[in-house]
């Protein structure tokens, strides 16, 4: 047991080198911002050079009569970048470590790393059996209280008018997850970033 805990310990160590930097170069953004990694097989890994976080990621597509009729590669975990504009869950620091942070509506919008952006609410349809995981987000609100921890909310770009934006919505144990509005001034919600088309 404590042979196989080093043996992946190494291996993710080494998913995360300067040396494996190299094969995470972007040539469209001219970035190190994602790369595809050996150890999580098909998925790939985002690599934000703002602060050196690693992120999974997935490729996904449907291919119909040997066309790909789309393509989209997400982030299968919650955004953690402290930037202004976003908060820890109960302003509990363990809770940003573990679920990543809360933005704004605003902020939501441009804070995904180069070649990665906030997925509109269609992009976020087609992936709405993957969308979440088995810990719970909650969601914040600008008046500075907290609710909801047995959910995770994430944003899409997608506006309805001027003061609201779609989000998407998961309940733990539930398979699937389900859109709604929300303010964009007053609610905090995660983030999941989409890659840009290639």
């Amino acid at each position: 047991m404590v042979l196989r805990f080093f043996l992946l310990a190494v291996a993710f160590f080494l998913s995360c080198t300067e040396v494996e930097r190299d094969n995470c170069y972007d040539e469209k953004s001219q970035n190190y911002n994602y790369c595809y990694s050996e150890v999580i097989g098909t998925g790939i890994k985002l690599y934000d050079v703002r602060d050196g976080r690693v992120y999974d990621a997935f490729d996904d597509r449907e291919i119909q009569d040997g066309r790909t009729l789309w393509e989209i590669a997400y982030m299968t975990e919650n955004l953690g970048h402290n930037a202004n504009g976003s908060i820890c869950y109960n302003n509990d620091e363990t809770k940003c470590r573990a679920n990543g942070r809360l933005y704004d509506w605003e902020t939501a919008m441009t804070v995904c790393p180069s070649g990665w952006h906030l997925p509109s609410y269609e992009e976020s349809e087609k992936i709405e059996f993957s969308f979440g995981g088995s810990i719970a987000t909650g969601r914040g609100f600008s008046d500075g209280s907290f609710s909801d921890l047995s959910t995770s909310y994430w944003w899409t770009s997608t506006e309805k008018d001027a003061n609201n934006a779609y989000f998407q919505y998961r309940n733990v144990g539930v398979n699937r997850s389900h859109g709604d509005l929300g303010d964009k001034n007053y609610n905090l919600l995660s983030v999941r970033c989409f890659r840009d088309q290639l």
